[in-house]
């Protein structure tokens, strides 16, 4: 019996990124193709190390740094979208990491816990930079010897 090999956060998100493309395309809102950052704006690494800085202090933990970058990742892009959407966006994540995990560490107090998590992080991007729409491609977190170093690659909306 073949057993399906576990998606990476990294590709779990690759692959959310790539349907909100689609679904915006198909709303007629297009992405550029290109990385960009705009005129004068922080690295979005660092915007994201903001948002996550209350959650994150003290963690030493690479895995659960890892998740919570991934999960302001995804506040960030679902912040983008019509606040009504917010609800919708975050479930179907949740159900597909819930499905994809099959083990007792998503119970519903998990799930519940994340899901005011992950508004939380909406709520503190939407505080921070409002006005920032870069759209989150991919991410990635490296444990240095010294601290995590997250890499983040975007797209505007145009």
């Amino acid at each position: 019996m073949t057993r399906k090999r576990k998606q990476t956060d990294g590709e779990k998100f690759e692959e959310m990124a790539v349907q909100l493309k689609k679904d915006y395309e198909a709303w007629g809102i297009h992405l550029a193709d290109e990385i960009l950052r705009p005129q004068g704006a922080d690295k979005l690494s660092e915007r994201i190390r903001l948002i996550i800085q209350p959650y994150a202090a003290g963690v030493s933990d690479y895995s659960f740094y890892k998740m919570l970058v991934g999960l302001a990742c995804l506040a960030w892009n679902t912040s983008l979208r019509d606040e009504d959407e917010y609800p919708f966006l975050v479930d179907e994540f949740l159900e597909k990491t819930a499905d994809e995990t099959m083990d007792e560490t998503m119970d519903k107090k998990t799930i519940v816990e994340l899901r005011r998590l992950i508004h939380m992080l909406i709520d503190r991007k939407l505080e921070l930079f409002p006005e920032d729409g870069r759209f989150i491609d991919n991410y990635q977190v490296e444990n240095t010897a010294s601290h995590f170093h997250i890499r983040i690659a975007s797209t505007i909306l145009r």
